[in-house]
């Protein structure tokens, strides 16, 4: 999940645009509850911001701290994004501060990748 947040650095990105995300990079899927508490844990470990309209970005400063640490160790991104996040301590389970609706998981909008000037359809 940080891994898809850290790919559009500091943009806000909806619900839809994590999971499609998540989706290119694990070829998985994410459920609802997995999504809701996966997004929780990292906004307990300080390192999620949410904004007006269900958005959601990696917390100010938190996208070039990992930029930094992924360079130094120069592994693997899954591994360096597991290792930075364990960095970052949070309540097992995190508070339940984002809940999620299954409105919020129905708007349709097509993923834009960082890297790509054309929308995926």
């Amino acid at each position: 999940m940080f891994l898809a947040l850290a790919l559009y650095g500091s943009r806000a990105q909806s619900i839809v645009d994590i999971l499609g995300t998540f989706d290119y990079i694990n070829h998985a899927t994410l459920g609802h509850d997995e999504l809701e508490l996966h997004l929780n844990a990292l906004l307990a470990a300080g390192l999620l911001d949410v904004q007006p309209g269900n958005m959601f970005a990696l917390a100010p400063g938190v996208h070039e701290r990992y930029q930094q640490f992924h360079k130094r160790r120069r592994k693997a991104q899954f591994d360096d994004a597991e290792a930075f996040i364990r960095l970052h301590d949070w309540e097992d389970p995190p508070p339940r501060l984002i809940r999620l609706t299954k409105a919020d998981l129905a708007e349709s909008k097509p993923v834009v990748w960082p890297w790509s000037h054309k929308a995926e359809r």
